[in-house]
């Protein structure tokens, strides 16, 4: 049996790195997918639905046809919402780690509002925009502007004074070193943000969708409402999930294309 193990243990230690993370990876899916299964038989579909169940539910949903047109709309407006988070949070963080004045403006307010949890302003976002296209967005918005920002405004402040030196030695203005120095020395940061900006937008629209059902929107309130099993539930917001993974993974391929050097030093944000 050690022999067993050991022969085991040895193919295991000679197979390429890469191999070793998917051999893990997989490993562990199964073995999240086991105890939900299990989970979910001990609990029931009314607290928790087992994985097998969620399947069927999942391709139930599929032949129905709504959730896919559901599921798009809501996909739309996560979308919409990030990239007016891309817009405002690029900038501004870019503005606030190259310009003191500003940074000390803003630092405490962005600090502030970093470390708010995005629920607990709900009551406010629903006094405010009502419980609309804009509600949602807002949600959306405000969870994801933040990492976006932030990473933008370290990247900026971390540039090499050298390079700003050099750059003013020739006379350039104040946005042409930001256009020509500043700006692809912060890449690598600023799609760090946009990566974790994209997973916050996504749990903003899982949250946004949970409080309402109006128009379009709040399919997953619309399906708790309509039925006392989970299954359907998790499938949908398994399904947003998957979506926003595969987003991640393509914008984390993109930068390593882009930027190999990076993706040694920001490994820990995989």
């Amino acid at each position: 049996m050690a022999t067993s193990s050991q022969s085991l243990s040895d193919r295991f230690t000679s197979l390429e790195e890469g191999q070793q993370k998917w051999i893990i990876r997989v490993i562990s899916l199964v073995v999240v997918l086991l105890v939900w299964e299990g989970v979910g038989r001990v609990l029931g579909n009314i607290f928790f639905a087992p994985f097998s169940d969620v399947v069927v539910a999942y391709i139930d949903l599929a032949l129905n046809g709504e959730m896919f047109q559901t599921l798009i709309n809501s996909i739309k407006e996560m979308l919409i919402a990030y990239a007016l988070a891309v817009a405002v949070g690029i900038p501004v963080g870019l503005v606030m780690g190259r310009v003191r004045t500003v940074e000390q403006l803003l630092n405490p307010w962005v600090s502030a509002m970093f470390v708010t949890a995005t629920a607990s302003l709900l009551p406010l976002f629903i006094i405010f925009f009502g419980i609309d296209l804009t509600f949602r967005l807002a949600i959306v918005f405000i969870s994801s502007v933040w990492f976006i920002l932030l990473n933008a405004y370290h990247g900026a402040k971390g540039v090499n004074l050298d390079f700003i030196d050099v750059g003013n030695s020739f006379n350039a203005s104040r946005l042409k070193v930001m256009k020509d120095i500043v700006l692809p020395e912060t890449l690598p940061y600023i799609f760090t943000g946009l990566r974790m900006g994209l997973i916050h937008a996504l749990r903003g629209i899982i949250l946004a969708e949970t409080f309402i059902a109006f128009g379009y929107g709040g399919m997953i309130h619309e399906y708790s409402l309509a039925t006392a099993d989970t299954a359907p539930i998790l499938a949908l917001i398994l399904t947003i999930m998957i979506f926003g993974y595969g987003m991640r993974i393509t914008l984390q391929r993109l930068q390593n294309r882009i930027f190999p050097w990076a993706e040694d030093s920001q490994s820990a944000s995989h």
